[in-house]
């Protein structure tokens, strides 16, 4: 080798180490915050198949905190908390330990499926880096799960997050690759129908369809006793005949559909049409939503039924009122909610 060609080997190495140097410096002082208020932290935790909890974080350089949630967790609605600045701090070195800015914008790799996502980002002396990291992804650095944990840990995120998965109970159904649960506190007053059998024991207008209903979750009448309440429930039904996307989208004519909205459930896109019926003294109301997933058509139903109250003796029963309606809704939402389609279909 010509002593020119070393020499220019040898300026190269080191034009090619001083630009790592003052990179690897570059990114050091670029978490040093210039003004600490002007730094903003946030994680959102994505749904899973099951009951993840589902939120975010966003927390100010001067300690504010928003908890936002989504689904699966204890306490409902926007909440805010602080912390002091040394927490802020502890937090930006983290970051910084992990070299943060460095990061790739996405760990997506595919490698287990029904698992959670999250999302967080930093925002420091006017630069925003965000990264999306999906927790079945075997090559994502362990690193940035540890940090994704401390961020909740020096929050205390657990005070509205609490157990999601506690007290409730799954129905797995194989046949049709579905699972949806329901609230342990509640199966006194729950029975649990399968393939259409038994339903036209708990209503004069069905609570679900017998024809199609693989689960069927009744809320009994021992619900609100001694009233006009009927009975209530949620059901999955199997719209075999239903074979294309097209005629899964037309409503059948049962009761009186309303034009659709979107809804998403479990990451799904599902029709919502609210629908009612009313016969002999009875009335029944709700919502269908249907999604044409992997070649089968799927509905799924809440109901109310009632009968009318003037139709019993003067103060022998007492009135359903809206309040316990609005309750009950609720309740036949959560479980409509947490239906999760088998990701392997």
């Amino acid at each position: 080798m010509s002593y020119k060609r070393k020499i220019f080997i040898a300026v190269v190495l080191v034009l090619v180490g001083v630009g790592l140097f003052w990179a690897s410096q570059n990114e050091k002082s670029s978490y040093v915050p210039k003004n600490l208020s002007d730094v903003v932290i946030t994680l959102k935790r994505n749904a899973c198949y099951g009951f993840c909890p589902e939120y975010k974080l966003t927390i100010y350089g001067d300690g504010r905190v928003i908890f936002d949630p989504k689904d699966n967790v204890e306490v409902g609605g926007i909440s805010t908390t602080t912390i002091n600045g040394d927490k802020v701090l502890e937090l930006i070195s983290k970051f910084k330990s992990l070299r943060y800015f460095s990061l790739m914008d996405k760990y997506d790799f595919l490698g287990a499926t029904d698992m959670p996502s999250v999302e967080t980002s930093l925002t420091i002396n006017n630069h925003t880096k965000s990264v999306y990291h999906y927790h079945g992804d075997f090559f994502s650095p362990k690193k940035l799960t540890e940090l994704e944990n401390k961020i909740d840990e020096i929050v205390n995120t657990r005070q509205w997050v609490g157990d999601p998965g506690k007290g409730k109970k799954s129905i797995i159904d194989l046949n049709n690759k579905f699972e949806i649960w329901y609230r342990r506190d509640q199966e006194v007053k729950v029975r649990v129908l399968y393939d259409g059998k038994g339903i036209q024991e708990y209503s004069y207008i069905p609570i679900c369809d017998p024809a199609t209903s693989a689960v069927c979750i009744v809320y009994t009448k021992e619900t609100y006793p001694n009233s006009n309440f009927s009975n209530a429930g949620v059901s999955v039904g199997i719209l075999t005949k239903d074979s294309s996307e097209t005629q899964c989208y037309t409503p059948t004519p049962s009761g009186l559909p309303s034009r659709p909205e979107k809804v998403e459930i479990g990451g799904v896109s599902f029709e919502r049409y609210s629908v009612g019926d009313a016969a002999a003294g009875h009335q029944s109301i709700g919502y269908n939503y249907r999604a044409f997933h992997s070649g089968v058509c799927y509905e799924l139903t809440s109901r109310i039924n009632t009968t009318t109250y003037e139709n019993y003796e003067p103060e022998t029963i007492q009135r359903f009122t809206d309040e316990q309606r609005k309750d009950l809704e609720a309740k036949l939402f959560e479980i409509i909610k947490s239906f999760r389609f088998d990701p392997t279909r």
